[in-house]
Parts: C-alpha cells; sequence; structure tokens
C-alpha cells in the first residue's frame, strides 16, 4: 500500500486536547511512521470515542476513514502474513514463515478454496454473480471475511460502533481501534493503481442471504496489485508493503471500567444510548447466514488441507 505522510493524527488531537485552538494545527502533521510510533489516544467512553474520530475526520477532510477494532495491539497485517490462523471452525493453525509454505497457501486460495466459494454462492440465490466470476479480490474478500481460507485482505469497517464492539468483544476491559485512511468505494470492488490500494464492498459481492457482511457493514481492504505472499518482481517485501499500518491515522486504546456488566452502567464505555452489538447481530449464526452455513460443511476438508501444507 501506498504510505500516507502529512496526516492529522495523535499529536494534533492532543495538541488541539491542550489548546482548543485549530490554529495550533499546522505544526502537528504527521506521516504514517511517526503515527505508528506514537502513544495511544486513550479513550474510555463511547461518547468520547465519537469526539475523538469526529475531530479526526474534520482534520483528515480529503480522506476516507475506515476502522478496524482488535482485542489486542497487533500488527495490521493480512491474514495471509500472519503466524496462526483460526480457521472457521475454531482450528487454530501455525503458519510457517518460509517462502514455499506461503506459496502453497497462496496456490490452494486460488485453486481449491476459490472453487468452493463460486460453488456455494452459485447455489445461493445471487442476482448478479459477476463480480465473483470476474475479480479474484471478490472471491478472497469473501474467504477472508468468513474464515474460510488466509488471504492478502483484511477485514474493515466505516462502522464506528461495529469497530468499537470487536474492539470490546467477550466483555474484555480494554481493546484497540485502528483509524485507518483508504480510498472512497465507488464501485463493488474498487482498485486505486496510484495508492496501490484495492477494497471491497462485501455488501455488493456477497449473495444477499449472506447475514455477516450486511450486519456488520463489512469491506476488505489489501495491496494491489498483489502478486504473491512471497518476494516477487513487484514487492520485495510482500508482507511490508502491504501492511494496514501504512494506512493509520490513530490508534486508540479503549477502556471500559464497567466490563463484564450485563447492562451499561455509569463510569462504562458503553450508554443507553450507544451500548455494545450484541453477539448475534456482529456474528449471525448457521441458522442465520446460508453461507456460512454452507461453507461449515465444508470446514474439516479445509483443516485438513490447511495441516497438510503447514506439516510439509
Amino acid at each position: 500500500m501506498y504510505p500516507l505522510d502529512a496526516v492529522y493524527g495523535p499529536a494534533a488531537y492532543l495538541e488541539f486536547e491542550r489548546h482548543k485552538a485549530l490554529r495550533a494545527m499546522k505544526s502537528t502533521l504527521q506521516d504514517w511512521e511517526a503515527v505508528n510510533n506514537a502513544a495511544s489516544i486513550e479513550v474510555d467512553s463511547y461518547a468520547k470515542l465519537v469526539d475523538v474520530v469526529s475531530f479526526l475526520s474534520v482534520m483528515n477532510k480529503r480522506l476516507t476513514l475506515h476502522f478496524r477494532g482488535q482485542a489486542e495491539n497487533w500488527p495490521l497485517r493480512s491474514a495471509i502474513f500472519r503466524p496462526t490462523w483460526r480457521s472457521l471452525s475454531g482450528t487454530h493453525h501455525t503458519l510457517p514463515a518460509d517462502e514455499d509454505t506461503r506459496g502453497k497457501i497462496w496456490n490452494h486460495l486460488n485453486g481449491p478454496i476459490s472453487k468452493i466459494v463460486h460453488s456455494v454462492c452459485d447455489n445461493l440465490p445471487m442476482p448478479r454473480p459477476n463480480t465473483l466470476r470476474m475479480f479474484r479480490e471478490a472471491v478472497w474478500a469473501v474467504a477472508q471475511h468468513y474464515d474460510l481460507w488466509p488471504t492478502p485482505l483484511i477485514d474493515v469497517t466505516p462502522s464506528l460502533r461495529v469497530a468499537a464492539s470487536f474492539a470490546l468483544w467477550n466483555g474484555q476491559g480494554t481493546g484497540y481501534l485502528y483509524v485507518v485512511a483508504l480510498v472512497p468505494s465507488t464501485n463493488s470492488v474498487t482498485f486505486d493503481a496510484d495508492q496501490h490500494i484495492v477494497l471491497a464492498r462485501l455488501q455488493a459481492v456477497c449473495p444477499p442471504v449472506a447475514k455477516r457482511p450486511h450486519y456488520q457493514d463489512g469491506f476488505l481492504a489489501g495491496r494491489f496489485p498483489f502478486v504473491s505472499p512471497v518476494s516477487n518482481m513487484v514487492d520485495s517485501d510482500p508482507d511490508y508493503f502491504s501492511r494496514l499500518n501504512r494506512r493509520l491515522i490513530a490508534r486508540i486504546h479503549l477502556n471500559d471500567a464497567a466490563a463484564g456488566a450485563k447492562l451499561p452502567i455509569p463510569g462504562g464505555f458503553w450508554s443507553a444510548d450507544f451500548p455494545i452489538m450484541s453477539a448475534r447481530s456482529l456474528m449471525p449464526s448457521e441458522e442465520d447466514d446460508q453461507v456460512l452455513s454452507a461453507f461449515a460443511k465444508c470446514s474439516d476438508k479445509i483443516d485438513k488441507a490447511m495441516s497438510q501444507i503447514c506439516q510439509g
């Protein structure tokens, strides 16, 4: 991905909080490396989070903001470059970092896994199937979003509440929300050659009966063009050039003093006006999501294939 420079990030927000004066903003521009090295912005309520993101939106008015919530402060790497992968069945696989293994994972993605995605979607009501048939990135987006196989893409959302809910998933007291700048979504799959970004809008890619991407307002972002997860003529280090950290505007540390409470209480991150999204509203079950149900039937076969690849 083409790196960000001259953005208003954590330094701008802290300066604004100290002085509440916009004239101080000119000296607070940062590039992506400075933003990644900066301390997290601390937030203890959803209302405060909205205030922070509102400021960042105004200050970076030429950029399109998306969000990602994580329980831990992990690098924003696509699944194909992570050391572990959790499959749809819940199985954790250790992914060797050698290029030979990554090459096999890559080939399986564009072979058997893509065939599974096409087969499932072709057997469900899919009124406009050509996007999946024409663009491999659309197939990757479906596979990644449903934990079917590691891909070069990473999940994001324009919904602040969705991202914050994932960051504080299962009632843990802390989490991280990442604010990233991507290109405007103008199509079902948007390609920007100058910014080296592809952005897939899942609602326009999946069958209408796929509930998860609609509930999450899901998007998938990645490096474009992506040739291979191993060193090649385009990318000497595909992992480095594919990291979403290169598009980071701010990392926000969320603290919930009322973690574990059944209902929003005073002093907690969530409130009656802004409650956390329920597990079912973010991750619908197989009964509610026909695409998830169809993929689940293939999970044992997929786990076996991944185990064989990782074991050589």
